[in-house]
């Protein structure tokens, strides 16, 4: 396990209270909410060569990027709102602190692209570095521990839940407040990180980041995070949450809750905003403002399909033309007999979209025509399939 002592700059937060209720019991104050007024954009550049690519995976960048400009989706008023969140391990369960946060990496999105990785065109995962916007204070003067665990996740769909096998941990331990304006209040941010350069088990294709704060009492520990905001009204409040892209991917454990290991739960039941004051989630409410939790990584993907199977036994080319319209022919050779050679092709999410398949080829070169491949504009996968086996390559249409 890495043990990192650091120290780092800050940026300067405001003081403004937020109340919520929740799907899984009575209306309740969450301790500790405060509003971020100014949390910069970060700035990212990706490296890729033929055979991997790095790149940042970082949703709430993704959102401040996407969202300041509303699509038609939203309203124009629509923009992401930061907030921070109190974290300490250490407060007794009927406080209302959170004492953990997970983010469930599931969509691998290079933020600077964008490009999106469909599952079975990943090879293999490496999480070079981990990042978090937090503010720390420590009063005690003992050493504190900020930890990140890379876990697995379990489900699939819009819950992709934190599991309980953790891969990796890596600790930042301090014995001063790790922020550093405001007297080291932990209501002033800055960005920390840890390396664990770690890659993960072979066929795993998400997982997530949890952080812990193992500190006495009288430390605290704040992490960002935020949602997208419909301009209100709600209630008293000047707020009204609206889901993010990546609602389902920041989990918080918070203390008072002690029969739920995670909020959102598996079966998705969050806070809210009770706009009409009616005791329960109706039409119109706000949905979670704890979203778009501030971690995030930098990863390094390797493709399953680099033009040619490890035995040599096929080989798939690109197809041509490429870009290509709603038209593109894709070739691909054998070395050997095959029963069963089929071309299939995938959306960014992972969705099938064309599908064709042969049976008992000789060796030789062959092609296969996509005709009427009528789709939005965009990154697409196409994978060749020999009798089980598979390789990848990447297509655009445009």
């Amino acid at each position: 396990m890495k043990k990192i002592y650091l120290l780092a700059t800050a940026v300067v937060l405001s003081i403004t209270a937020m109340a919520q209720s929740n799907l899984i019991q009575s209306a309740t104050h969450l301790k500790g909410v405060r509003k971020a007024m100014f949390v910069p954009l970060r700035h990212h550049s990706p490296s890729v060569n033929r055979t991997s690519s790095s790149f940042f995976i970082d949703y709430p960048y993704y959102e401040d990027t996407t969202w300041h400009t509303a699509p038609s989706t939203l309203p124009s008023f629509g923009y992401r709102q930061p907030f921070i969140y109190d974290v300490n391990t250490n407060y007794t369960p009927l406080d209302s602190s959170t004492t953990s946060v997970v983010v469930t990496f599931d969509s691998i999105i290079d933020v600077m692209t964008p490009m999106s990785y469909a599952g079975n065109a990943i090879g293999s995962i490496t999480v070079d570095s981990i990042f978090a916007q937090i503010g720390q204070h420590n009063s005690s003067g003992l050493y504190d521990t900020v930890r990140f665990k890379i876990i697995n996740v379990t489900g699939s769909g819009a819950t992709n839940y934190p599991g309980t096998t953790v891969y990796n941990t890596t600790d930042i331990i301090s014995n001063t407040s790790i922020s550093t304006g405001g007297g080291g209040s932990w209501l002033y941010s800055t960005v920390v990180y840890t390396t664990p350069g770690y890659t993960l088990p072979f066929g795993v294709k998400k997982f997530g980041v949890k952080l812990e704060y193992k500190a006495p009492l009288q430390d605290s520990l704040g992490i960002i995070a935020g949602f997208l905001d419909a301009g209100g009204p709600c209630g008293a409040g000047s707020y009204k949450p609206l889901h993010s892209d990546f609602y389902a991917n920041s989990f918080r454990h918070v203390s008072q809750y002690t029969t739920y290991p995670y909020i959102p739960t598996a079966a998705g039941a969050d806070f809210f905003y009770d706009c009409d004051a009616s005791g329960g989630f109706t039409t119109g409410d706000g949905y979670s403002a704890f979203e778009d939790a501030g971690i995030w990584v930098y990863v390094t993907v390797t493709s399953v399909g680099i033009q040619e199977y490890a035995d040599n036994s096929f080989s798939l080319g690109q197809n041509e033309p490429n870009p290509f319209t709603n038209q593109t022919r894709v070739n691909y050779s054998l070395n050997k007999t095959a029963a069963n050679v089929a071309v299939e092709i995938y959306d960014i999410r992972g969705v099938k979209m064309f599908a064709k398949a042969e049976k008992n080829l000789k060796p030789g070169s062959y092609s296969m025509d996509v005709n009427d491949f009528n789709f939005a504009s965009g990154i697409y996968f196409c994978t060749l399939i020999v009798d089980g086996q598979k390789i990848t390559n990447k297509m655009v249409k445009q």
